[in-house]
């Protein structure tokens, strides 16, 4: 990953640590709900680039990686709603005594996340040219899709329990109670996702 692939629609180098000021905050906020509204990604901190493409692993100096870690999920917490499940984040301890830091942000199956932080109330995706507030329109059929999911797993199982009342499985069961577990991937029941956010306008610091 770190020294080949260019930013883009995955993931996004930084030179310096997210800063303390309300304006620093918003943009890391707009960058991880931005990979988790689209496909998911990697945020890389410590890392040099030149038009994109990664140059030098400089990492950051004066640090503590555990504390570093804590502030910056703790932001995703306090910042971000819903709230963005299975964030991993790890520290790399480089020989000239920096650290670097790799977060990955997983791609939502529970979309869009908003950045509610100083009531911003913004919702960014991703494209190859970075982020990109999402419009209206595509708010609109997002909310509509997560609907149209749950009515397609709950057709799955009540289709899947007729099936099996009626004697209609792979196999010959027994002829006794029976105990069904339904295994439904959200992937299996996506009808589009994050092809549904179209470009509306690029991120404007506020």
């Amino acid at each position: 990953m770190v020294g080949s692939e260019p930013e883009g629609k995955t993931i996004d180098y930084k030179r310096d640590p997210v800063g303390a000021s309300d304006s620093d905050r918003k943009e890391f906020l707009y960058d991880a709900t931005s990979f988790a509204n689209t496909q998911g990604g990697y945020l890389v901190f410590g890392m040099e680039e030149a038009r994109g493409m990664p140059t030098k692993l400089v990492g950051v100096n004066n640090i503590d990686p555990d504390k570093e870690i804590l502030r910056l999920e703790q932001m995703l917490r306090d910042g971000v709603r819903p709230p963005i499940s299975g964030i991993e984040t790890a520290a790399v301890k480089l020989a000239s005594g920096s650290v670097a830091f790799v977060m990955r942000i997983p791609k939502s199956w529970n979309p869009p996340h908003q950045v509610t932080f100083q009531k911003a109330f913004r919702f960014c995706a991703r494209d190859s040219n970075g982020k990109y507030l999402i419009d209206v329109d595509a708010l609109r059929a997002v909310f509509s899709l997560s609907v149209t999911v749950a009515e397609r797993i709950r057709h799955f199982r009540a289709e899947r329990s007729a099936r099996i009342a009626s004697g209609d499985t792979p196999v010959t069961l027994l002829e006794s109670g029976i105990l069904t577990l339904h295994v439904v991937p959200f992937s299996a029941v996506n009808l589009g996702g994050a092809s549904l956010f179209r470009p509306a306008q690029p991120i404007v610091p506020v």
